[in-house]
């Protein structure tokens, strides 16, 4: 019987001792344990979550992605596809299907995210994603949209439509999402142009464009496509250009629906010079606005992190904008903070997954909720990496009643190779956590650095209120008390060593987290 947990390992190895009959066993980690599998795990590559979709029913559906290395002569081929239905209830697994890869097709699951839509005629599912045939050396790859079918159930039907987009093989990055009107619309880059294309669901190619007059230079790098406008129909296709002094900055081109160039925005700071970084760009679209989140530092100047900033769609000048400074506050370039997601709620607020990069650590993941003038309603610590394993491939979906959060982690195991699975968060859009398993990760508040020295700063989110933090040693003795000032923690006059530290909130709920003192 499946148990409600907060973290899905789903082990490749499991796969493969359950594949006659379509089945994967899902297992809970504590990560402060060793795993040791009895199955053989050189077989494992790697699995990432492609895509989420929010059933009716309030359950998630995860689009995994799996891959193995064929011992027999070391090459990666892929597996397949599984859907899994997690319960919004318990956060547990309660069904999985399994979509074999067809072995001559190729597809970029890195920077290519598959279509999960629900059918519009009401059966069950469309399931769309680029793939790659090799045809032979004369002819070389052929880019396809393949479209498939299915029940509610994930029983796919014989009949796959395959568009045939261009006789080469297309660049990456590439997406695809589904059109009120039926249709469904990809983005790709050929030969550094954008193309974007019109698909029925039924493989009927009904229009294609390459966007060649939205180039804005040689540095131009398209990140996303979006919807500007829903009335009349606009799409976004942005990214990031470099200034001819040598920086980097937003950039989005708008389009009406026959794909023609309306307007190019490049937006001006007031807060002063600011860099965009590789991408780590997103746009959100919103009413009468839009916003730009991206990774940030500022010239001269030790900060770096998230920067989130409100622009009017009519002006392009800056409504409002947000810091969200890697802490402790250091200058290395190369470790800002990055955005995972910025989607709007159901209420009409923000919800902000991003990840820091501290010196202390390999970094935080948190999810933030925000109204439309930025103003933090709560923010929630998720995960902290530690500096054996290995956190990407995120994926964030807003749901109607919360965000669900989920990403690759990699284990880096000193003698039996590095362990790959999945995590997968389920924050109610309150802020509460979705089962009582998620509270030995997810924190109201954030604490650095850690390891420290000296002293531990505290930051808390601004829906709680903070009573008392207690200190204990590993014999469970209480060393230090504090009531004021919580903001910052003293550890002069403690030995080194590591102290469990209990912070209780004025609403009696208590958490708990170990601190190492240098």
């Amino acid at each position: 019987m499946k148990q409600p947990i907060l973290t899905l390992a789903i082990i490749l190895a499991s796969f493969l001792a359950h594949a006659q009959d379509n089945s994967l066993d899902t297992l809970g980690h504590d990560f402060t344990t060793v795993f040791v599998y009895e199955e053989v795990p050189h077989l494992f590559r790697a699995h990432k979550c492609l895509t989420l979709l929010e059933k009716a029913d309030g359950d998630i559906i995860a689009d995994m992605y799996f891959r193995i290395r064929d011992p027999s002569n070391n090459t990666i081929n892929n597996l397949c596809n599984g859907f899994y239905t997690i319960s919004r209830q318990n956060f547990s697994v309660v069904d999985s299907t399994f979509l074999d890869a067809d072995p001559s097709l190729m597809e970029d699951n890195t920077s290519s995210i598959p279509l999960l839509a629900c059918d519009p005629d009401g059966t069950g599912y469309v399931y769309a994603k680029f793939v790659t045939k090799t045809y032979d050396k004369a002819r070389g790859n052929c880019t396809w949209l393949e479209i498939m079918h299915c029940d509610e159930n994930f029983h796919f039907d014989e009949d796959v439509a395959y568009v045939t987009l261009e006789e080469k093989a297309s660049g990456s990055p590439q997406s695809l999402f589904l059109e009120k009107n039926e249709n469904i619309v990809a983005r790709y880059v050929l030969d550094g142009v954008p193309v974007v294309a019109r698909v029925r669901l039924d493989g009927t190619l009904l229009d294609k464009r390459p966007l060649s007059d939205l180039f804005h230079g040689d540095s131009w790098s398209i990140r996303g496509m979006a919807t500007y406008n829903e009335s009349p129909l606009q799409y976004a296709i942005y990214g990031w250009d470099t200034t001819p002094e040598g920086d980097t900055t937003f950039l989005a081109h708008v389009v009406d629906s026959t794909f023609n160039l309306l307007e190019t925005i490049v937006p001006e700071s007031e807060s002063g010079p600011y860099h965009y970084f590789d991408d780590m760009v997103k746009m959100l679209p919103y009413d009468d606005a839009y916003f730009v989140v991206s990774k940030y530092y500022k010239d001269n100047q030790p900060m770096n992190g998230l920067r989130i900033a409100k622009y009017d769609k009519a002006s392009h000048g800056l409504l409002c904008d947000t810091l969200l400074l890697s802490q402790p506050v250091f200058t290395d370039l190369t470790k800002c903070a990055f955005p995972i997601g910025l989607q709007k709620t159901s209420d009409g607020n923000l919800c902000l997954a991003y990840r820091s990069c501290n010196v202390d650590t390999r970094g935080h993941i948190y999810v933030m909720k925000m109204d439309a003038n930025l103003n933090m309603k709560w923010l929630r610590q998720c995960y902290t990496m530690k500096n054996y394993e290995t956190v990407q491939f995120y994926r964030m979906q807003m749901l109607e009643y919360g965000v669900f959060l989920t990403f690759q982690h990699t284990w880096v195991a000193l003698f039996s190779g590095n362990r790959h699975y999945t995590m997968m968060f389920l924050i109610n859009d309150n802020g509460t956590n979705g089962t009582p398993e998620m509270d030995k990760y997810i924190r109201p508040y954030a604490f650095y650095p850690n390891p420290t020295q000296d002293q531990l700063h505290l930051q808390y989110s601004p829906d709680v209120q903070p009573k008392a933090i207690e200190l204990y040693d590993l014999q469970g003795r209480l060393v230090r008390k504090q009531g004021q000032g919580l903001e910052n923690i003293e550890l002069q006059g403690l030995t080194t060593g590591q102290y469990l530290m209990k912070v209780t909130m004025e609403d009696g709920k208590t958490y708990t987290d170990k601190v190492v003192k240098e």
